[in-house]
């Protein structure tokens, strides 16, 4: 959450003329709903079924950028079916810079609806304890902190069109 997913994700795709699919738009789309009203109304499980199916017809598409949520790549065997399918790559930022994000967010995120900054530093905490295995099985770690997203545009784009 806040890493840049989204943002990057649509220069990416603009940049290698490739189609975007970004997952919660998909959903979103799918079910009439936000992801915070699926998660309200549905809970948790429901939203992670849903982001599987869309994850796994998502990935059916040639050329295509795939963003997905920050937990996609850690329930059932989505990390698994993501990084045969293509390239994977972490957005990796530090906690205080994704708790800030959060924080001025225009949206707020499920996961972190009604905390205040110190329960949304440690939820963060947790995520990233839980969450940290599964990505750091990517085959690509970019510190967003360390790289612009024009940057990170820019070698991926690179990236694409020698695997191309």
């Amino acid at each position: 959450m806040g890493a840049g997913k989204s943002s990057l994700a649509k220069k990416l795709a603009s940049a290698a003329n490739w189609r975007l699919i970004d997952l919660d738009k998909v959903i979103e789309q799918s079910q009439g709903a936000s992801i915070s009203e699926i998660f309200e109304k549905k809970g948790e499980e429901s939203f992670r079924l849903l982001e599987r199916a869309a994850l796994m017809e998502a990935m059916r598409v040639d050329e295509a950028i795939i963003s997905v949520g920050g937990g996609a790549p850690c329930f059932y065997d989505n990390e698994t079916d993501m990084k045969k399918s293509g390239l994977c790559v972490w957005l990796d930022a530090p906690i205080a810079l994704l708790a800030n994000r959060l924080i001025n967010a225009k949206e707020i995120r499920p996961l972190v609806m009604g905390l205040n900054e110190e329960e949304i530093i440690e939820k963060l905490d947790e995520l990233y304890a839980k969450r940290s295995s599964f990505y750091a099985s990517a085959h690509m770690i970019l510190s967003v902190n360390k790289m612009s997203v024009q940057e990170s545009t820019k070698l991926l784009t690179s990236i694409i069109q020698d695997k191309s």
